[in-house]
């Protein structure tokens, strides 16, 4: 029967079966019910009861849009995006405190806005503001960029290191990179190498344009060059920057040999010293805005040289002389 019943037939006679079923009471009753309206429709038995409660709406129905609705129109979304965008894109709790004083300059240059609109952006509120531009965050850049896929051979061929360092002369680094993303991952944009050598706080970083692994690698090969120091070990991030094979080659494959080694996933204090360089040499200097325009590179890279030899010459450099532990109070 259900081969030749309609689709409006179906749905009128889910209605009126909703309101039988609503009425029963008492597992047997019901399950009579649902017998007959299983042996009607066709369904499976535990959807036909979904249908019957409420819970699912009938097949092929178009879905119906639920909740308030939006008030913040395009022209509201364009004059709170241009402001966002002069803003270095902030999120809302950092960009509502400042739009009144943003909308007056903005007035000033565009015209004076409708009053309607005025009055919207002057009441929004931050989480608003960060759901009516989570859009235009995620499409600054174009299409996303997939995640690469996880390396388990590389990762066994490299040891972790956990423990506290124990050196006792220079030439063992820590490495990292620095993402000048602008808040988003998408697209192509700069990334800075940071390295620092463990027992004299030298520090040495440069550019590279989306941090593959030979131009990585081409970079780490222009610091060592610039080194007062013999290279004897490097310590790394789980990174697809560092782990694959050319970078691991690149250290290995030679005489004398240096030791590679990584962090632990998502623990980074494991790298805490070039961790606190990503601040002071890169972040201070450089920012926290977008740079994806490949031909500040070289620019860009020239400029990190000059500025890792002032920092390494002319800044002073706090360093641990000792670690003292305190037992507890009372034991």
């Amino acid at each position: 029967m259900d081969v030749t019943m309609s689709k409006k037939s179906k749905d009128e006679y889910l209605q009126k079966m909703r309101w039988r079923y609503a009425g029963r009471t008492g597992k047997a009753a019901k399950s009579c019910l649902i017998d007959e309206f299983i042996e009607v429709t066709g369904y499976e038995r535990k959807y036909a009861i979904k249908l019957l409660r409420g819970v699912r709406k009938p097949p092929d129905r178009p879905p119906v849009k639920r909740g308030r609705k939006c008030i913040y129109d395009e022209k509201v979304i364009k004059v709170i995006k241009e402001i966002w965008l002069l803003n270095e894109q902030p999120w809302g709790k950092r960009l509502v405190p400042v739009l009144p004083i943003w909308l007056k300059s903005y007035e000033q240059r565009h015209g004076r806005l409708p009053r309607g609109v005025a009055r919207k952006i002057s009441q929004i509120s931050p989480s608003q503001v960060d759901r009516v531009l989570e859009t235009h965050r995620a499409s600054i850049c174009g299409r996303r960029r997939r995640p690469p896929k996880s390396n388990a051979s590389i990762k066994a061929a490299t040891p972790i290191r956990a423990q506290a360092w124990d050196v006792h002369e220079p030439g063992w680094l820590e490495s990292d990179t620095v993402a000048h993303c602008g808040g988003s991952m998408d697209g192509s944009f700069l990334w800075t190498l940071d390295n620092t050598d463990i027992f004299s706080g030298w520090t040495e970083v440069r550019s590279v344009w989306n941090k593959g692994k030979h131009g990585v690698c081409e970079r780490f090969t222009q610091i060592e060059s610039t080194l007062p120091f013999a290279l004897k070990g490097v310590d790394t991030d789980n990174g697809s920057e560092f782990l694959n094979w050319h970078f691991k080659g690149h250290f290995e494959n030679r005489e004398p040999r240096i030791e590679l080694t990584r962090s632990r996933p998502y623990r980074k204090n494991d790298q805490a010293h070039v961790e606190q360089k990503n601040y002071t040499h890169l972040r201070l200097l450089l920012g926290y805005d977008r740079l994806d325009h490949k031909g500040l590179e070289e620019p860009i890279n020239e400029l990190l040289e000059q500025w890792s030899l002032w920092r390494n010459l002319y800044c002073a450099t706090m360093k641990q002389t000792e670690k003292k532990r305190e037992e507890k109070k009372g034991s």
